[in-house]
């Protein structure tokens, strides 16, 4: 018996450890996001997901399951870019996104970036990104779920 819960327990643990890539239409249609509108562009669904910093690490394995493509890097690009211009309009100079972020996607139509958020030349936090892009019609509608704690 004992060896059953044992590899029950295992298996577990290994399916936690792995990760779950958040799909984040899904996400936010059930937990709700602000929402902008860019002209002509389409509409930005945006949430935030709080967790523990030492609930991060299964969320950074997700992203490396993913396949490593231009369009992701590029997505994540952006993103980053994006990040700090925010960072700088709230006057936290002190904040930088690092220029090395792990990036994925897409799969199942979705993209993953991991972002390590400096302060003073020591990581501050981790951010971890869930965009799914649906195109309609002329225009496209973007979700996030930004994973951080």
């Amino acid at each position: 018996m004992l060896k059953l819960f044992s590899g029950f327990a295992f298996l577990l643990l290994s399916a936690c450890a792995v990760g779950q890539v958040i799909d984040p239409e899904s996400y936010i249609k059930q937990n709700g996001s602000q929402k902008k509108a860019a002209a002509g562009l389409g509409i930005f669904y945006t949430t935030i997901k709080r967790v523990q910093a030492d609930e991060i690490p299964p969320f950074m394995e997700a992203v490396k399951t993913m396949p490593r493509t231009e369009e992701a890097k590029n997505i994540c690009q952006q993103q980053a870019t994006g990040v700090q211009k925010q960072f700088d309009s709230e006057g936290r100079k002190d904040l930088r996104v690092r220029k090395s972020v792990g990036y994925g996607g897409p799969q199942d139509g979705k993209f993953g970036c991991v972002f390590f958020i400096e302060s003073q030349r020591a990581i501050a936090a981790t951010q971890v990104y869930f965009i799914k892009i649906v195109l309609r019609d002329k225009t496209y509608d973007a979700y996030t779920v930004i994973v951080s704690h």
